[in-house]
């Protein structure tokens, strides 16, 4: 799926397009734009996505095909403003499901490491008496 194929969908999606219609040019760069932006923002929240620098219309998506609902919906509701729509209850709520999918599938826990200096203190044990 190239990156135009996602922004034709979340543009349908929205409802500010109907089936075979495409956006116009300076529609598409803003969604791609708007794309761009919430993918890094995701990536800063901490998901293990590959980071991709701008990606274009005729890009190929680099991701996996069961991340593409996730894309799709929540670009919806990131366009949305931009087109001065509401989003609807189900729109919103699939935007939603799949982000925290997403994110599950995705987010890598942080590693707790204990300071050298403290490890012979916890390799003894936490309860044993010190004096």
């Amino acid at each position: 799926m190239t990156v135009n194929d996602l922004v034709r969908r979340a543009m349908r999606t929205l409802g500010v397009l109907r089936a075979g219609e495409n956006p116009k040019p300076s529609e598409a760069a803003d969604a791609i734009a708007t794309l761009n932006d919430m993918l890094n923002a995701w990536i800063y929240e901490g998901m293990d996505l590959e980071f991709v620098q701008d990606l274009t219309g005729t890009d190929t998506l680099p991701y996996p095909d069961d991340h593409i609902a996730a894309f799709r919906y929540n670009l919806a509701v990131e366009l949305a403003p931009e087109f001065g729509v509401q989003i609807d209850a189900v729109t919103a709520g699939l935007a939603g499901k799949y982000y925290r999918a997403l994110r599950t599938a995705n987010v890598s826990p942080d590693t707790l490491s204990i300071d050298d200096a403290l490890s012979p203190i916890y390799s003894r044990g936490i309860f044993q008496d010190f004096s």
